[in-house]
């Protein structure tokens, strides 16, 4: 990395870092720039010390490997969904997960940072030395003060879970949706640790998906669950108990891109509750999709997330109900126009 900056700076080249390639505005690519690829900066060291657990985290690993090497010590901090997201973006974007409602965003739980400065000086930030760099990382969406090398995570111990599916049609989703957003939204019952909701081609159909985790039993799962249970059309599509790591491989399958696709996507948040009849109008706008392909989706918010006063470190969305995507896929080059117009008035409609 200090070679690449040095060779950036002889030759006054702009410079963009990429840890997993997964930021969809294209950070990670940038425009006539130099890109560093930290992807091998790929390593987790845990320290089981009396302060508790932590981890150092090469910043370059991506959640498969990090979420595996934690789960063998029955640890866990909140990672990505996607088991080939990286570090280093994914944190200093915020970082949710399915376990943030009960831990926070990924940001939350760093407690040090290793980062190298555009001149190849290697700073560490934490809340005794270089604060504010330390405050802008965490959740002001990276690449603008150095390269991030390595991450030091606060670790839980959240013991078994039980993960879950819940299923609609579309035509019953705007009732569903409403029920979770009333009840789930901006809250954290029971120890509903996290979920999303997807609008998704399943079997050639749109549907409605919840899918999260619960820490507690099976019993105690299904009556905090009840609310949605108990709605038109809904099917508990599964229900098993596992680690953070088993149950988030399991809840990750089935919402996949086209073979050969190629994707847009943009997204924002929803900070005020939706009506029942807003929610028909977003998902008979969702049903005019162009193609089969695109994907929908609210991550809930509530709990330890809006629990963090905004402005405790550098991401600051912290009164919201969820945030939202719409992604939007084409596999014949001819059907970019249509997808992305469609796109265009998804997001102009929210």
């Amino acid at each position: 990395v200090r070679a690449a900056l040095a060779f950036a700076n002889r030759h006054s080249l702009r410079v963009t870092c990429r840890s997993g390639g997964h930021s969809t505005a294209g950070f990670s690519v940038g425009d006539d720039a130099m890109v560093i690829d930290t992807s091998r900066i790929r390593y987790v060291r845990i320290d089981e010390n009396s302060g508790g657990p932590t981890a150092r985290v090469g910043a370059g690993s991506d959640w498969g490997y990090v979420g595996r090497e934690l789960d063998r010590h029955g640890l866990h901090v909140p990672g990505g969904g996607c088991e080939s997201v990286c570090v280093a973006g994914y944190m200093q974007g915020g970082g949710y997960s399915y376990t943030s409602r009960m831990f926070g965003m990924n940001c939350d739980s760093v407690v040090e940072a290793k980062i190298m400065l555009a001149d190849g000086r290697i700073a560490i930030a934490n809340e005794r030395q270089n604060f504010p760099l330390f405050w802008a990382i965490r959740g002001g969406t990276g690449n603008n003060f150095g390269v991030l090398l390595e991450v030091t995570y606060r670790l839980y111990r959240p013991g078994a879970l039980w993960g879950f599916s819940i299923r609609w049609p579309i035509d019953d989703a705007p009732r569903a949706i409403f029920e979770i957003q009333n009840q789930y939204m901006k809250t954290n019952p029971s120890r509903l640790v996290g979920f999303e909701t997807h609008g998704a081609p399943i079997d050639g159909r749109q549907v409605l998906l919840m899918r999260g985790m619960y820490r507690g039993t099976h019993g105690e799962a299904h009556r905090a669950l009840y609310p949605v249970l108990s709605t038109p059309g809904a099917t508990l599509e599964y229900g098993l108990e596992g680690s953070y790591y088993e149950l988030n491989r399991r809840n990750e399958q089935g919402v996949t891109a086209p073979a050969g696709g190629k994707e847009e996507k943009q997204s924002g948040y929803i900070r005020a509750p939706l009506s029942l009849a807003e929610w028909e109008g977003v998902i008979d706008m969702f049903g005019r999709t162009p193609n089969p392909y695109s994907i929908f989706n609210l991550e809930a918010y509530g709990g330890a997330i809006n629990e963090v006063a905004a402005g405790a470190n550098a991401f600051i969305h912290r009164d919201a109900y969820c945030n939202f995507f719409l992604d939007v896929f084409w596999v014949k080059d001819a059907d970019k126009a249509s997808a992305v117009r469609y796109l265009d008035e998804f997001m102009a409609m929210m």
